[in-house]
């Protein structure tokens, strides 16, 4: 299932007022993929920033002091059009762990995600939050156990 596809699926509540909390203190995991994106969004606006670390086989946005994104300024996000999976989908989650650590009202057949403020609420069918969770969890599956091998290749040659 394409991102295209799952951001369809998803109904908007009460619609994003873009307070930034949901860009504070939380790991922005991006895969190879968005990190080429970004990579060339970045390198096309002119921005000088380094912004991504990598810990161990995870590549992660970096943060700022006070916790916030590197590319959250005044609210805005600095790469709006080519933002990761994880946070153009955000309150909603694409992982059975959501059920854990977000705050989901359960109503018949329908998840609805609230953000951190909860000011802002989205809403998505059980059935497509699980196909979609099923289609992220492989998706990164198979690009984890890629990169693992390639790290892995790596090291055995040094």
């Amino acid at each position: 299932m394409e991102l295209s596809e799952l951001l369809e699926k998803i109904k908007i509540i009460r619609d994003c007022d873009r307070c930034g909390r949901c860009c504070y203190c939380k790991k922005i995991y991006v895969t190879e993929e968005e990190l080429n994106e970004i990579r060339e969004y970045v390198n096309n606006t002119g921005l000088e920033i380094e912004f991504y670390e990598v810990e161990g086989i995870h590549i992660v946005l970096k943060q700022k002091e006070d916790g916030s994104c590197i590319f959250l300024q005044d609210h805005e996000c600095l790469i709006q059009p080519v933002k990761p999976f994880q946070c153009r989908t955000y309150p909603v989650i694409y992982s059975p762990a959501a059920l854990v650590v977000s705050d989901i009202r359960i109503t018949k057949n329908l998840l609805t995600f609230l953000c951190q403020s909860g000011k802002c609420a989205y809403s998505v069918e059980i059935s497509d939050f699980i196909e979609g969770c099923r289609a992220r969890v492989e998706y990164l599956e198979d690009e984890y156990a890629w990169r693992l091998l390639h790290s892995e290749v790596r090291r055995r040659i040094e």
